[in-house]
């Protein structure tokens, strides 16, 4: 009686990682050839700058001359409330 033919195992090389792009549900033997997708993630843009900006100040009433030539400052005008 002759002894039965031995079958080798079969070794199919290939990714074993099921979450990899290229994975092979037939494969024996991971050969390190999984690939997986990379997210980059960009970093958010800066924040704009807010410039505030004063206005002058209004430039002063230039002095008065009165008659007899001498210089004095210019009066604010204030308006007064109507008396009741």
């Amino acid at each position: 009686m002759e002894n039965p033919p031995t079958t080798e195992p079969v070794v199919v090389l290939g990714c074993t990682d099921s979450t990899a792009l290229n994975y092979n549900a037939g494969a024996t033997a991971d050969d390190s050839s999984c690939q997986y997708q990379v997210t980059v993630q960009e970093e958010p843009a800066p924040e704009p700058e807010i410039i505030v900006e004063e206005s002058p100040a209004p430039a002063p009433e230039p002095p008065v001359a009165t008659e007899a030539g001498e210089q004095t400052p210019a009066l604010e005008t204030v308006e007064a409330s109507a008396a009741e």
